[in-house]
C-alpha cells in the first residue's frame, strides 16, 4: 500500500492550474498510489467559483484554509491545511487559537505547507524561515495537537532537527530532494516515523519521489513505514 500525504485539486496560487478531484487522483494511481490526501486550493485561496465535483472514494479530504476562516464552522474533515509562506497569517491571534482548539477537540490534523513548488517558480510572500520559526512555537505551545509541515527540504529539516523531531510533528519528502541520497540522510537526521510519502501532485509528478523512496538505501522497515504505515497510523485508518 501507498498513502500521498501531499496532493491538490482546485485553483492554485500563481500559474498552477485548476484541476478535478478526479483528474488530480489520476495522477497518483497510475504511480501506483492507493489512497491521497487531497484538499481543494480553490477554498485556501478564496476561489470559490470553481465546481471540482464529487470526491473519488480513495481521496482522504482535508480542508484548505485562507486566513479568512472561520473556526467555528470547519468542515467535517481529517484535517486542516494552511499556507503561511503564501498568505499572511497570524499564529497568536484569537482567531487561531479557536482554530487550535477545534482540532485539538476533533482530533484533526493541522497541515502547514512550506511551498507548494520550487520558490522560484512560485515566489513566496513570507520568508520560509520566519514561517518556521513561528510554525515553531506554535507547535511548542500546543503540543497535543497533531502538526504535519510539508514541504521542507532537507537543509531545513537539518537546520530545524529541534522542530522537526518533535513528537507532535510528521513531514512529508515532497521538497527533501537534495542532497544526493537525501532521503537516507534524513531519516539520520529524524526517527523514520515521522516521515510521510508526498508527492506534490499535480504540480509534481509522483513518479520521482515514489522512486526515491524505493530505491533509497534505507531499511525496509523504514521504507515501509513512509510508504504508508506512518500515515495510515496518524490517520486512523486500517489497511
Amino acid at each position: 500500500m501507498i498513502i500521498d500525504f501531499n496532493v491538490h485539486f482546485g485553483a492554485g496560487p500563481g500559474a498552477i492550474e485548476r484541476r478535478s478531484a478526479r483528474a488530480c487522483y489520476e495522477m497518483p494511481r497510475a504511480a501506483g498510489i492507493d489512497l491521497c490526501v487531497a484538499s481543494d486550493l480553490a477554498t485556501a485561496f478564496d476561489d470559490f467559483d470553481f465546481e471540482q465535483g464529487p470526491l473519488p472514494p480513495n481521496i482522504i479530504l482535508f480542508a484548505g484554509l485562507s486566513p479568512r476562516f472561520n473556526a467555528s464552522s470547519l468542515p467535517t474533515a481529517k484535517g486542516v491545511r494552511i499556507y503561511p509562506t503564501y498568505q499572511q497569517w497570524r499564529f497568536d491571534d484569537a482567531e487561531s487559537a479557536r482554530l487550535l482548539a477545534q482540532c485539538r477537540e476533533r482530533r484533526m490534523i493541522v497541515q502547514i505547507y512550506l511551498r507548494l513548488q520550487d520558490p522560484r517558480a512560485l515566489p513566496v510572500s513570507v520568508a520560509i524561515g520566519e514561517v518556521i520559526k513561528q510554525a515553531h512555537k506554535l507547535i511548542q505551545a500546543n503540543a497535543d495537537v497533531r502538526f504535519v509541515i510539508s514541504g521542507a527540504s532537507y537543509a531545513e529539516v537539518r537546520q530545524n532537527v529541534d522542530l522537526f523531531g518533535r513528537s507532535n510533528v510528521w513531514t512529508d519528502i515532497s521538497h527533501i530532494q537534495h542532497p544526493i541520497n537525501s532521503l537516507p540522510k534524513l531519516v539520520e537526521l529524524i526517527d523514520s516515523s515521522r516521515v510521510l510519502f508526498g508527492s506534490g501532485a499535480p504540480v509534481m509528478y509522483p513518479y520521482a519521489n515514489l522512486y526515491r523512496v524505493i530505491n533509497s538505501s534505507i531499511s525496509p522497515a523504514a521504507r515501509e513505514r513512509i510508504l504508508w504505515r506512518n500515515a495510515a497510523e496518524l490517520l486512523g485508518i486500517t489497511p
